[in-house]
């Protein structure tokens, strides 16, 4: 579920050129580059960019296997404008790799998907007015389980028609956060918190693709949303104290501790384009967006796959 593109250029492949009879490859590599507020103040954007490696296999008619792996990093320096006689800054670096494996069973009139991924994130923050240097390590675990159709409708005789998927499934989330705090006031102030949680959800995937055929490619623009709606949650309360000037508290998995899980009663749409020749090369470009979450999280993804 976690990379369904990749499934679905792999049915697109096998429908240019390639003998029906021969089970494919592909091999992916991506950029994205990810733009949030940091500090939740309107004006720390930082734009991490993430860097992806995906291999997905047709392994018999009924099934298809993938892994992906994939790492972030980025960093921001923002004027603090609280203080307009002396220029202070507050920073942020923020570190995170994730691994997936992936799979998904073709039966006759559905699919079944199955995913595992493992995930971790560093952040390194300190804002000002009062000083406030904070350290944050996330360790999260996530397994899912979807059940998905796939409609093809209209079909003009040049071979292009419209393809409707929709997905709904559980997820299960395992997230362990370490947080320190360090507040520079006299005397210095030292906040130490280890939180464990879990989260279980459901999951909504929905998306519409044109498969435009051409002699020696297929091209497929497509609009895609999900949404995550949480089902429970146990754990000890989240404690952040490095945004602004006070303690605040929460008790959600939010964007800020998410690397591989997908943020609780929250959702994401995306529009974006894919192209396949028959040689096997291909590509995928996007643009996606969150919807309810805390902070606004706008991506821009491009990927260069190959199929053999």
């Amino acid at each position: 579920m976690i990379k369904k593109r990749y499934f679905t250029l792999i049915l697109l492949a096998s429908s240019l050129s390639v003998s029906a009879e021969e089970y494919l490859s592909l091999l992916s590599l991506g950029f994205s580059q990810t733009s949030s507020d940091y500090f939740a103040d309107g004006q720390s954007t930082i734009t991490p960019n993430n860097y992806s490696f995906g291999l997905v296999k047709q392994v018999s008619d009924d099934w298809i296997i993938g892994f992906d792996y994939s790492k972030q990093k980025g960093n921001g320096r923002w004027l603090n404008e609280d203080d307009l006689q002396v220029e202070l800054f507050n920073e942020a670096e923020i570190e995170s790799k994730n691994m997936a494996i992936n799979a998904i069973w073709l039966a006759d009139f559905f699919e079944l998907s199955f995913g595992t991924s493992v995930g971790d994130s560093r952040d390194i923050s300190r804002s000002v007015l009062p000083v406030i240097d904070e350290l944050v390590d996330i360790e999260d675990r996530t397994f899912d389980i979807a059940i998905g159709k796939t409609w093809e409708l209209g079909e003009d005789g040049n071979g292009n028609f419209w393809e409707f998927d929709f997905d709904i499934g559980l997820q299960y989330a395992e997230v362990d956060i370490s947080i320190s705090d360090r507040v520079n006031t006299e005397p210095p102030l030292f906040i130490d918190n280890q939180i464990e949680q879990t989260n279980t959800s459901v999951i909504f995937d929905f998306s519409v693709s044109y498969q435009v055929e051409k002699n020696t490619f297929i091209w497929s623009p497509y609009l895609s949303a999900s949404w995550n709606a949480e089902l429970s949650s146990d754990g000890d309360q989240v404690v952040l104290v490095s945004r602004g000037d006070g303690f605040r508290t929460s008790d959600q998995l939010t964007e800020r501790f998410a690397t591989s899980f997908r943020i609780p009663d929250s959702g994401t749409w995306s529009i974006g384009t894919s192209i396949s020749w028959d040689s096997g090369w291909g590509g995928d470009l996007s643009y996606s967006r969150s919807v309810s979450t805390n902070y606004d999280l706008d991506r821009i993804s491009l990927s260069i796959n190959l199929v053999f």
